[in-house]
């Protein structure tokens, strides 16, 4: 009597279920998308030793869009500082508006500049940022086989000194080429091979999204040393030719680089992730999306043994 009763119940449920409409387990909930006004997207990334500044420029979609997202090779594009305009022309090869040599302001440490990008069909787009000061590489070291990493193996160490800038808060990014140089008849180039894994167990790094790396670039803020002195620690999975050199490249960058670099990592990362949460990608652009960025290089060079 008893197993009948169990086999009753469960006939009883399964009937219940059954004389539901649709999916007992699926719930359907409408969700009205706002409407999306499309802005300019705009990607400026000024580094002051460079002698050419690329200016990228089209405009934001809606999430449901199926468009294809084209440059937009007919606005105005200036940049400003202290009531002096420069126009940036758009250059067709590349389907982008560049500085080139020819027309390039000189970007110099503490001065602001203003980019601004107008068009008829989208608001007016701008931003404003402050070229950062460069700091100073005390020491670079490459160590073959000179650390172990997260599970085990030897690995190159490298380690790079830099002195900060006092009383200011300074955002640094990090990235490494591996140098040679190439003899053509009676001419000498060097040849640049971006090192693609820089990675680090310091608690005080983050990481940057960068397209050929794939933990990103290593980034620091000053906010434990102001003032002083840092070494860090890094290591890499490259193996550097013996008689080549290394190339240590210290960026010193805007808050609005640092905070763009670290959210478009966690972006990516979160892609596949179907239990993370959205990221946003951090902007600076007013009245569009995208990146206004001034950065100051340092650089130091450490021969391969």
């Amino acid at each position: 009597m008893k197993n009948l009763k169990y086999i009753f119940l469960i006939i009883l449920g399964a009937s219940f279920l059954a004389s539901c409409d649709g999916d007992f387990f699926e719930t359907t909930v409408p969700v009205e998308i706002p409407p999306h006004e499309s802005t300019l997207a705009v990607s400026a990334i000024f580094i002051g030793q460079n002698e050419v500044h690329d200016v990228y420029v089209s405009n934001s979609l809606s999430i449901l869009s199926k468009e294809d997202n084209l440059s937009v090779n007919d606005a105005t594009v200036t940049i400003s500082e202290a009531g002096n305009e420069t126009d940036i022309p758009f250059y067709l090869p590349e389907r982008l508006y560049r500085l080139d040599e020819g027309n390039t302001p000189l970007f110099e440490a503490e001065k602001t500049y203003t980019i601004t990008v107008s068009h008829p069909d989208f608001p007016t787009a701008s931003a404003t940022a402050t070229m950062p000061k460069a700091a100073r590489i005390v020491d670079f070291k490459h160590e073959r086989d000179g650390t172990i990493d997260e599970s085990g193996y030897e690995v190159d160490e490298i380690t790079i000194e830099i002195e900060d800038l006092s009383h200011e808060t300074n955002y640094y990014v990090f990235e490494m080429a591996e140098r040679y140089a190439y003899i053509n008849g009676t001419d000498t180039s060097f040849v640049y091979n971006p090192v693609s894994s820089l990675i680090s167990r310091d608690p005080l790094v983050r990481y940057g999204f960068h397209a050929n790396f794939y933990e990103g670039l290593p980034m620091i803020s000053d906010a434990t040393f102001n003032g002083h002195t840092y070494q860090l620690k890094l290591y890499t999975y490259d193996k550097p030719q013996s008689g080549n050199q290394l190339v240590i490249q210290c960026y010193s960058v805007n808050k609005a680089r640092y905070d763009y670099l670290a959210s478009l990592q966690s972006f990516v990362n979160n892609q596949d992730n179907p239990f993370s949460e959205p990221v946003n990608v951090i902007s600076n652009i007013e009245n569009g999306v995208g990146i206004f960025a001034l950065q100051n290089k340092a650089e130091r060079v450490v021969e391969v043994e």
